[in-house]
């Protein structure tokens, strides 16, 4: 069984996203990314500003379907640093210390990988 599949490994989704969220929006970024906190993961496992100057998305991404509507299936797959030296693409993750979803979930819920 997937991670995803189980409402244990839900719930370790979900307290990833609190853990993770909880982070970014503490993180003292510039003037821009401070005033569009706070910041969340919609239904669709995207990140966006709850602030009314966004970013927001109100469509799932163009490859949802794939992940069969999934949220916690869609963040597994994109939720994982990939730029340079095994980092996120945008700068204040990295400054905030947002764990990949990969690693918290294998190390906060081992009981989900037998």
């Amino acid at each position: 069984m997937n991670p995803w599949e189980s409402p244990e490994g839900i719930a370790c989704f979900e307290r990833w996203i609190a853990t993770q969220m909880a982070k970014l929006n503490a993180y003292r970024g510039d003037d821009q990314f401070n005033g569009r906190k706070p910041w969340t993961i919609n239904k669709y496992g995207l990140l966006e500003s709850l602030s009314p100057y966004g970013p927001r998305s109100v469509a799932a991404p163009d490859n949802f379907r794939d992940y069969n509507f999934n949220k916690y299936w869609y963040m597994w797959d994109n939720w994982i640093p990939t730029g340079p030296d095994v980092t996120w693409r945008w700068a204040p993750l990295n400054g905030a210390g947002v764990e990949s979803i990969r690693s918290y979930i294998q190390r906060e819920c081992p009981q989900l990988f037998p």
